[in-house]
């Protein structure tokens, strides 16, 4: 009776002690191996990424379409005189001034417009110019070249003037040349039949135009249809007859050279 009193004593004992190792261990959540798993989960860190190999959220930069083609700044050649500076990046800005002279010009800012043309600024502050027209004028550079005169050139007196029409509406047009021309003749232009266009009225003329004496037209534009006419010969005896007129896309001065 004895030996089974100590054997019930000890099945108790023994029953005891399991059930308070298994309460131990179901007060442990996690063991060290599943700790060490969850410590490498994505927690964020400082800089918004997640730690460890997960991926992050944020756009990658490189995807950003660049608005320029080219590394500013830079340099352009540009061969002809007359390319128009405008205020801003778009033919809708207001002319300010042509570049004045063939040269290096330096490029310190590049913008797209609406219409996917390529606009740079000039270093100088001047304005901003068609990059494309600008590369187009290499090696095209018209023996003469024609812009709104500014007060500098007329203050200086300079130049040899004529005035078709004395009125509110005149502006003075500027024609320059790199070049001795002969034989010049100042014209009133109207669309020809055989050609672009036909001279309706010879309004000046003279003996010949340099470098150094440009001439001023004091003229008045009726409407995006009134075109004025210069023709002369160039140093090597080739004959050229230009149409300029008023462009009805942003007001700039066009210069047009046809066949007479």
């Amino acid at each position: 009776m004895k030996h089974r009193k100590t054997t019930f004593l000890m099945i108790t004992m023994a029953s005891i002690l399991c059930v308070m190792l298994t309460s131990c261990s179901s007060s442990n959540p996690k063991s060290s191996g599943e700790q060490s798993a969850s410590s490498n989960t994505s927690a964020p860190d400082q800089s918004g990424q997640p730690n460890g190999s997960g991926t992050s959220s944020t756009p990658d930069q490189s995807d950003k379409s660049d608005s320029t083609s080219a590394s500013v700044p830079y340099t352009i050649h540009i061969a002809s005189p007359d390319i128009s500076v405008y205020e801003g990046p778009g033919y809708d800005y207001g002319v300010v001034d042509t570049v004045g002279s063939a040269g290096t010009y330096t490029i310190v800012e590049e913008e797209v417009d609406y219409e996917g043309i390529r606009w740079g600024k000039l270093k100088s502050g001047l304005g901003w110019i068609d990059i494309a027209a600008a590369e187009s004028s290499e090696g095209e550079s018209a023996p003469i070249q024609v812009r709104f005169a500014d007060e500098k050139i007329l203050s200086s007196g300079k130049y040899e003037e004529f005035i078709a029409e004395d009125s509110e509406y005149m502006v003075k047009l500027l024609f320059t040349s790199n070049e001795v021309l002969t034989n010049v003749q100042f014209s009133l232009l109207a669309p020809g039949d055989t050609s672009a266009y036909d001279v309706t009225e010879t309004l000046y003329t003279m003996d010949q135009m340099t470098p150094d004496m440009p001439f001023v037209a004091g003229v008045v534009f009726y409407g995006d249809m009134t075109s004025y006419g210069i023709s002369f010969i160039d140093a090597d005896g080739q004959e050229h007859h230009f149409a300029t007129y008023i462009s009805g896309r942003n007001g700039s001065l066009v210069l047009d050279e046809y066949t007479s």
